[in-house]
């Protein structure tokens, strides 16, 4: 009879089953293979069996140290039937068995504990600096596993892949651009090696496609945006019916085609012709994972706010409810919950009809419309002193959404209230106006020459002439004035930063004062900045942009 203890031939079985079959075509069998192997429900259950009798092992058993790495390393697969194993528990049975004194086991427990980390939403938002350790741990395991070995090298891919998503995800949460393009580059070199594997390498084009509607879109490359929906459209329909991320591809197909909507509308005023895809978001996620609430309340607002659909929304609030009440209230993930609640708020006050006529405040919809406002503003006000300044990623977007709703808020004043609508829109203005900081700050953060143009014209159009044109309205000429000139600020950094490097070196000696609006030579060039350069001669000899 087997030892159901005997976790080394427990993962013997595993890698038999794997094989050279692709992750999707076993994970099935996988899950059954351990809850059979513990004799527990499912393998989720199984953790705790393992992870108890771990626990219970004498300090001084030599075994100790190897059954916690093997543990470990079942973790990822365990979690694939249910919630297990928390980030402490994990990090207690990587240190555990770090004590195996084999470079090559150390690797192979730092990259799987890194695994767990990533896939971890829960705490990589309430602690963003996790993702970046992960990054290091997994680059770190990658390189020192031999490519020569088979099993190795497989195993040195994932940790390639994983390290790629862990830098799409701080991207995501701290407003890398360039960290994002590095991403994606590495997620397209690591594809490339998956030709044997035609399932996963489907799913990781959906995510590479998903993470570049996200770069586009910020762009607002409505075209781009488009052609790469169409890439996950097509890998989509290559990925099985049974692949474990099959219900993530799908939600991130139907929030870009949200995206897509959405530029759609801004361009041409007009909805996306046609039906809507609609987002089968209404299972009912997990009531104890609040990243899952969060997740599911997200989907579900992205086709309701285009369709109109108010009693989705309320339900998407109901569960923002109830994953703000599981979370640590003042942590990132709070944080960011609260601002989501917020912004549903926001999302359902527009959706209620409601004409503005004298004491339209007092009818039941102008009362529906300021309750949600109302909420919506006590939970940015929360969230923004929390955030405490600029450095902090969600001080500009939760400045900008608050000014937006006190702006909206004071309009909703009754005529006898001016000096209560004159105080919300002054607090408006003022919000508005630090909220300018958190965008120059992001403007610096991008360290790629594009990027920083990028972000300093969407900080221009999206905020600074906004946060003017309340100024001007309310006859305070000063304040516009510093909102337009720190949208002028970010522009010439953003320029300056872009400069091309014909535009940097001085003139040539042989040429004074060359790159300018001369008639062409032999020895120029066009260069970006519309001017003709020195392409060879002169005491610089650069070659000129291309």
């Amino acid at each position: 009879m087997t030892d159901r203890f005997d976790l080394e031939s427990l993962m013997r079985s595993v890698k038999a089953v794997i094989g050279d079959r692709p992750w999707s075509t076993a994970i099935g069998q996988l899950g059954t293979l351990v809850a059979e192997h513990a004799a527990t429900a499912d393998a989720a259950a199984a953790f705790e069996l393992y992870y108890a009798h771990w626990r219970s092992m004498p300090g001084t058993d030599p075994r100790r140290p190897g059954f916690a790495g093997h543990l470990l390393q079942l973790v990822p697969l365990m979690r694939q039937s249910g919630p297990c194993c928390t980030l402490e528990q994990a990090q207690e049975l990587a240190a555990a068995a770090r004590t195996v004194p084999d470079p090559q086991w150390q690797a192979h427990i730092t990259g799987v504990l890194a695994l767990v980390v990533v896939h971890d939403a829960a705490a990589t938002n309430a602690d963003p600096e996790l993702l970046e350790k992960a990054v290091e741990d997994l680059g770190a395991a990658s390189r020192l596993l031999p490519a020569t070995d088979g099993t190795t090298a497989t195993t040195a891919t994932a940790f390639r892949i994983g390290r790629a998503v862990a830098r799409a995800e701080h991207a995501r949460l701290r407003g890398g651009e360039g960290e994002l393009d590095v991403s994606i580059e590495e997620l397209t070199a690591a594809r490339r090696g998956l030709t044997d594997r035609p399932d996963d390498q489907a799913y990781l084009t959906c995510y590479i496609a998903c993470l570049r509607v996200g770069r586009a879109y910020l762009g607002r490359d409505e075209e781009a945006v488009h052609r790469y929906i169409r890439e996950q459209e097509i890998a989509l329909a290559r990925l099985p019916r049974h692949h474990p991320g099959r219900d993530s591809a799908e939600s991130w197909l139907a929030a870009n085609r949200t995206m897509l909507r959405s530029l759609t509308f801004q361009r041409t005023g007009q909805s996306w012709p046609g039906p809507r895809p609609r987002l089968d978001a209404r299972k009912r996620p997990d009531p104890t994972d609040p990243h899952a609430l969060v997740q599911t309340a997200v989907e579900m607002i992205a086709g309701a706010g285009d369709d109109g659909d108010r009693e989705a929304t309320a339900e998407a609030i109901g569960l923002l409810r109830e994953a703000l009440e599981q979370c640590e209230e003042g942590g990132e993930h709070w944080m960011r919950c609260a601002a989501q609640l917020a912004t549903a708020h926001l999302i359902q006050s527009g959706l209620v009809r409601w004409e503005p006529k004298p004491l339209s405040h007092l009818s039941p919809a102008g009362r529906e419309i300021i309750a949600h406002t109302d909420r919506a503003i006590s939970l940015l006000r929360r969230v923004r002193r929390l955030a405490e300044g600029p450095a902090h990623p969600m001080w500009t977007g939760v400045g900008c959404l608050l000014a937006n709703a006190l702006r909206s808020r004071s309009m909703m004043m009754p005529q006898f209230r001016t000096a209560a609508a004159a105080r919300l829109g002054k607090e408006s203005r003022e919000i508005g106006l630090a909220a300018l900081s958190g965008l120059a700050w992001n403007v610096l953060l991008q360290s790629g020459t594009g990027h920083a143009m990028e972000a300093g014209s969407r900080a221009m159009e999206e905020t600074c002439l906004d946060v003017a044109r309340w100024c001007v309205l309310d006859g305070e000429l000063e304040d516009a004035v510093l909102a337009l000139d720190s949208g002028r600020a970010l522009m010439l950094h953003a320029a300056q930063v872009s400069a091309t490097g014909c535009s940097r070196l001085p003139p040539s000696p042989r040429s004074p004062g060359r790159c300018g609006p001369s008639a062409p030579t032999r020895s120029s060039t066009w260069c970006r900045r519309g001017n003709w350069c020195c392409r060879r001669g002169g005491a610089g000899r650069f070659p000129a942009p291309r």
